[in-house]
């Protein structure tokens, strides 16, 4: 998926993990409320996890919340792509890579 350089898009691509599910491509809101939607509410906190063009966003008190452990986070969690300050679609070889070695994040949170 090609993406213009200063078009910002209002949905993007995602790979969301849900709790007891397997990891699956869908679509977010490219906003604040989109965010917390797609984790299921709460305050989104975005997670950078040091590999370039991805990032996680998840719920910032799902500790608090006693939320469900799903693959070393607490509660639903995405990863989505990202472009200086701008969230943007995963490609396709990203969300490949994701499928395959996705397995548990230590995200120190």
């Amino acid at each position: 998926m090609e993406q213009k350089e200063d078009i910002k898009e209002d949905i993007v691509r995602v790979v969301h993990f849900k709790i007891g599910k397997e990891p699956e491509v869908g679509d977010m809101t490219n906003s604040v409320h989109g965010m917390r939607e797609s984790i299921g509410g709460g305050y989104a906190q975005v997670v950078n996890i040091g590999i370039k063009g991805m990032i996680i966003i998840c719920d910032e008190e799902g500790s608090l919340k006693e939320l469900p452990h799903n693959r070393g986070l607490r509660g639903d969690w995405l990863i989505v792509g990202a472009r200086e300050e701008e969230f943007v679609s995963l490609t396709d070889q990203q969300v490949e890579w994701i499928k395959q070695n996705v397995k548990h994040v230590n995200a120190g949170l």
